[in-house]
This record gives C-alpha cells, sequence and structure tokens, in this order.
C-alpha cells in the first residue's frame, strides 16, 4: 500500500494494490476511486483534503492482532434499521404534505 499527498492540489492517494486501473469512478465530489477490471478496488483519491479538515501530514498506521476476527455486520439489522428510516421519512413526508395542502387531507 502506498499514500502520496499533492500539496499544491490538496489531493491524497491511498493505493491499494498494483494492478493496472481499469476504471475510475466518481463517488463524491470529494472521492474517486480506480477499479481493476474485475470491479476490485485499486485505489482511492480524496480531494481537498485539508479543506475537509483532514491533516495528510497525521498519518497513523493501526494493525490489527493475527488472532483478531472480523465481525460482520448482522445484515437483518442493517435491514430493519433501513426499513424504520424509509417508513420514518415517509410518514415525514406525509405529515409535510398534510401541512402544506390541508385541503388534499
Amino acid at each position: 500500500m502506498e499514500v502520496t499527498y499533492d500539496r499544491r492540489g490538496d489531493i491524497m492517494y491511498i493505493r491499494l494494490t498494483d494492478k493496472p486501473v481499469g476504471k475510475s469512478k466518481i463517488v463524491t465530489p470529494n472521492l474517486n476511486i480506480d477499479l481493476d477490471e474485475d470491479g476490485g478496488l485499486i485505489g482511492l483519491e480524496i480531494i481537498t483534503v485539508q479543506g475537509a479538515g483532514i491533516d495528510p501530514m497525521n498519518i497513523r498506521i493501526a494493525h490489527t492482532p493475527e488472532d483478531a476476527v472480523a465481525q460482520r455486520p448482522d445484515q437483518e439489522e442493517i435491514r430493519k434499521r433501513r426499513q424504520e428510516r424509509t417508513e420514518r421519512a415517509s410518514r415525514k413526508r406525509a405529515e409535510q404534505e398534510k401541512q402544506e395542502h390541508p385541503e388534499r387531507a
């Protein structure tokens, strides 16, 4: 893995592998990702690093102990929370609609 920072452009690039880049995708206005030809992640480009409040000169590398076990997120819990958020948003939209257009209620 390699991390580079361009001070003039305020851009940080985190390269995860030496595989060639197959394509790039814009994730957000400040984040691009590079993928290999199979869709695997090659690198991350973070734009306006300092503008986002990140100190590019203060990078800490954390290591996971060899005997640590990764915990996968509970997919059912994720689905349940997503459904709850969707239902809350629907109720909120319905309430706003009632307030904006009481004649339709």
